[in-house]
């Protein structure tokens, strides 16, 4: 994992521990870092400071692998993936940055991936559902959901913007994948991507 400055074009190694080093999200006041780290056996989430690079283990969930970790706007929270549940069969959860007792928030469908934390609250994620990879939103706590895409693509890697109401996401079709920009109030998308070639893992500025 590196940390690059934008405006110098320079880049600096954070952490390249044996095993799967991933899934970096800085924290809302920029101190911080979540990501996944298999450098003590199953994925777990870590914590590092970006000043000093001190670590803190934040899950010790055995048999299991937690992923894709996105903060609370105010920075006390997570909201990761984990297949604590069952193999190849990941759920959303929430635990505090000080860690304690992860709660699960999902229980519908076979995968629930790739969770965001909007600037009002709520939890975009994707959902396999009736065969195909869709984006839904939820309250915090779990309870709300609303499925937010409805044609017969695969929807993957959903970042809200600043607002609190557009998202941008991937959408594959044809075996091609463009950047969308998508108005959860209902407005028609907007395809960002318009060159040849497929587009992936957007992420807005928070």
């Amino acid at each position: 994992v590196y940390m690059i400055d934008l405006a110098g074009n320079t880049r600096r190694k954070i952490v390249a521990f044996p095993g799967i080093n991933s899934g970096a999200a800085i924290s809302p006041d920029g101190r911080t870092m979540a990501l996944t780290l298999s450098k003590d056996g199953n994925p777990d989430l870590y914590l590092i400071d970006v000043g000093s690079g001190a670590m803190t283990r934040l899950t010790q969930t055995k048999h299991a692998c937690e992923a894709s970790p996105a903060w609370s706007p105010d920075g006390s929270q997570l909201v990761f993936a984990s297949d604590a549940a069952g193999v190849a069969r990941p759920q959303l959860y929430s635990i505090s940055r000080s860690g304690g007792q992860a709660k699960r928030l999902t229980f519908r469908g076979s995968e629930n991936v790739e969770p965001d934390w909007g600037p009002d609250g709520r939890i975009v994620f994707v959902r396999r559902w009736e065969g195909r990879y869709h984006l839904f939103l939820m309250n915090p706590d779990g309870s709300g959901e609303v499925q937010i895409t409805q044609d017969y693509t695969d929807h993957n890697d959903p970042s809200w913007a600043p607002d609190g109401r557009h998202i941008v996401y991937a959408k594959t079709e044809r075996y091609a994948s463009t950047i969308y920009l998508l108005d959860t109030e209902g407005d028609p998308e907007v395809a960002l991507t318009k060159l040849s070639g497929s587009w992936y893992s957007p992420a807005c500025t928070k």
